[in-house]
């Protein structure tokens, strides 16, 4: 029996992410899926924060 780590580390991972400040969700099939998930919507989170400067 292979562990959950295993999977991870062969990037085999699956599942769904949501973004629940932006309502944002999406399945996934990959580690590189959920990655880009989540660099996706920090970009938006950040692109949408006024600038402190």
């Amino acid at each position: 029996m292979t562990s959950t780590a295993q999977y991870v580390l062969d990037g085999r991972l699956s599942g769904r992410v949501e973004h629940v400040v932006s309502n944002q969700a999406a399945d996934f099939d990959s580690v590189a899926d959920l990655l880009a998930f989540m660099d996706r919507i920090v970009r938006e989170v950040d692109e949408a924060r006024p600038e402190d400067r």
